[in-house]
């Protein structure tokens, strides 16, 4: 099998691009028509699935046959690395711009110190996700509740890879796209008990924003899980099959109606259970990459560049989304012009901050290799 799945780079850059236009709200403010071009669920199910997929495709060998503490300190250790830094980083720069803010328009240091204080210390463990209250799982830098649902996932990643591997140890098709349908129709059956489950708790606790079938881990392990079979899949797929099964002609055609109908169910807002089973479906045919969608994605530079950078456009996007342009909007007049310098200029900003963020973390990885 080839190291990468080169396609997955300019997907990420797509749904990069779609989560960072969700979260320029004064787009909508300005131009609601607009408002269907804010849908981020779906680029963050995107992401969750093709996370579940690499993660089980790098270590589907590491962890198929026992887990070790050494192994597992080593995997966990190498993925906090990875994802930390920046993270604190992001909701550092929210906890001063807030708490500088809420002094200026209200008053009271301490008491707004301690305040924000608290949800920093929430989020210091990026274990905030597990508790389904908007008060606790969505502090600060808000959209950052998907590194803490990524971070709940990474602590049990070894353990889903060794079940996998052990469901699935006879490595037929069948059997693996079997177990992507079970998944699927077990979550449409728990999206329904997570709304009763939301209910529930709202009336126990009043004063709390139940927000439990969206930012908590409880209902994205179903999109991870369903990246990793799906990954199981395209490994068994690539082993049994010739390269000549599924033709380039057919894959192109499946790959352009999916791709239609993703962006259509994105823009539309449609319902979540069938946005998954078609995030599904597209994972699994353009991981084989034989298509002429995925070869063009492939040659797309400018999409292929936002991909490598997507985890750092995502982290860091918010800061400039809420702070710059609640900074800008107070600044200058809410005109047509100012609006379009706005937007190219958040878009400056994150791909600079992003790229910046990137080169180093390129670079400390590579001292601490040598």
């Amino acid at each position: 099998m080839n190291s990468k799945i080169e396609v997955f780079t300019p997907i990420r850059g797509i749904a990069a691009i779609l989560v960072v236009v969700s979260h320029m709200y004064f787009i909508w403010e300005r131009y609601p028509a607009m408002a269907f071009l804010g849908n981020g669920n779906f680029s963050v199910i995107i992401f969750f699935m093709l996370s579940g997929f690499v993660l089980m495709y790098r270590y589907r060998d590491r962890f198929k046959c026992r887990i070790s503490f050494g192994e597992y300190k080593s995997f966990i250790k190498h993925r906090v690395k990875k994802i930390y830094p920046l993270y604190a980083l992001s909701q550092l720069i929210f906890f001063i711009f807030v708490i500088g803010g809420e002094v200026i328009h209200k008053g009271g240091g301490v008491s707004i110190f301690f305040k924000y204080l608290k949800q920093l210390i929430y989020s210091v463990t990026m274990l905030q996700s597990l508790v389904p209250f908007e008060s606790v799982c969505l502090v600060l830098n808000t959209s950052l509740w998907y590194i803490s649902v990524l971070f709940v996932f990474y602590l049990i990643t070894p353990v889903l890879v060794r079940a996998i591997n052990s469901i699935l140890k006879n490595n037929t098709i069948l059997k693996s796209l079997s177990a992507i349908l079970v998944v699927l129709f077990i979550y449409v059956f728990a999206d329904k008990g997570f709304v009763c489950m939301s209910e529930w708790l709202q009336d126990v606790f009043p004063e709390e924003n139940i927000v439990l079938g969206i930012a908590t881990p409880y209902i994205n392990i179903f999109y991870f899980v369903i990246g990793m079979l799906i990954c199981k899949f395209y490994s068994i797929c690539k082993e049994q099959m010739t390269e000549e099964t599924i033709s380039f002609s057919v894959a192109s055609v499946v790959e352009c109606v999916l791709g239609v109908g993703l962006l259509y169910l994105n823009f539309s807002w449609a319902d979540r259970k069938f946005s998954i089973v078609a995030i599904t479906l597209c994972i699994m045919l353009i991981s084989f990459q034989k298509g002429l969608l995925t070869k063009l994605l492939c040659r797309c530079k400018p999409i292929v560049f936002l991909g490598n950078i997507s985890f750092h456009i995502y982290v860091l996007h918010f800061v400039y989304t809420g702070i710059f342009a609640y900074i800008f909007r107070m600044i200058f007049p809410d005109t047509l012009m100012s609006f379009i310098i706005l937007f190219i200029s958040l878009w400056i900003l994150i791909v600079l901050s992003a790229y910046i963020a990137f080169r180093i973390e390129k670079r400390w990885q590579a001292r601490n290799i040598k």
